[in-house]
């Protein structure tokens, strides 16, 4: 009987999980450069109960046409680099930049866009003399006629590495990145990535672990009340 609660109490525990990282998913769907988190089982224990492990699926999302010459998407398994003002660096998946009243280039929390060369800086360029910025696949950077830098683009050898910090960017939580070779990445400039979030998948996981979690529950209320008995049999 005991055996019976714990089994289903750790199904309960298990789906509960699987309905947080599935709607959390839902709720990024629309988030640029997003990676859906899933699962995988392992390590049965001594209820035959299998144990979860999360992991982020680095999938390519589809790219959309923006226009926008500061919209940037990659194609390969590589991360674009920033850094905070403290020195901290991060990586992304997500495109979309903007130019800051110092001319550097940053994202939507103002995290600065690092080519080789460090933090990339317009040096005004771009606003004072109404020039485009230009950026091929290769990640080279030009304003007009001048070279300014190439996107520090850069990936790793485990994709355990990363951790996620928000829903945009990624923080190394061992060893070190690599510089991406030319061969491993495309810079599509005027583009951004979609998630790689499939919402009717999603909500199919979504169905199937409710119901999961509605027969446990059931499993529990009924070895609940046969012990609630027994134990006023008991009684007697």
């Amino acid at each position: 009987m005991v055996k019976g609660i714990y089994a289903a109490a750790r199904t309960l525990e298990k789906n509960n999980k699987l309905i947080n990282i599935i709607a959390n998913n839902l709720a990024n769907m629309n988030s640029i450069g997003f990676k859906k988190d899933s699962t995988f089982s392992h390590i049965i224990d001594s209820y035959n109960i299998p144990q979860l492990s999360e992991y982020t699926d680095y999938t390519q999302g589809e790219l959309e046409q923006t226009s926008n010459p500061l919209d940037l998407a990659l194609k390969g398994k590589v991360f674009f680099a920033l850094q905070d003002d403290n020195g901290e660096i991060y990586f992304t998946r997500n495109g979309k930049f903007t130019i800051s009243e110092n001319g550097y280039i940053v994202n939507g929390d103002g995290l600065k866009l690092l080519g080789k060369n460090g933090p990339i800086n317009t040096n005004d360029n771009f606003f004072n003399n109404n020039e485009k910025i230009q950026i091929n696949k290769n990640g080279n950077i030009k304003i007009g006629d001048i070279d300014v830098d190439s996107l520090l683009v850069v990936k790793f050898e485990n994709d355990d590495q990363l951790t996620k910090v928000g829903a945009d960017n990624y923080k190394i939580t061992y060893g070190s990145y690599l510089i991406a070779e030319d061969s491993d990445f495309e810079v599509q400039q005027g583009y951004l990535e979609n998630s790689n979030v499939n919402a009717i998948e999603e909500m199919e996981n979504m169905i199937k672990v409710s119901k999961d979690f509605e027969s446990a529950q059931k499993v529990m209320n009924y070895i609940d009340n046969i012990m609630e008995k027994a134990t006023e049999i008991g009684k007697v």
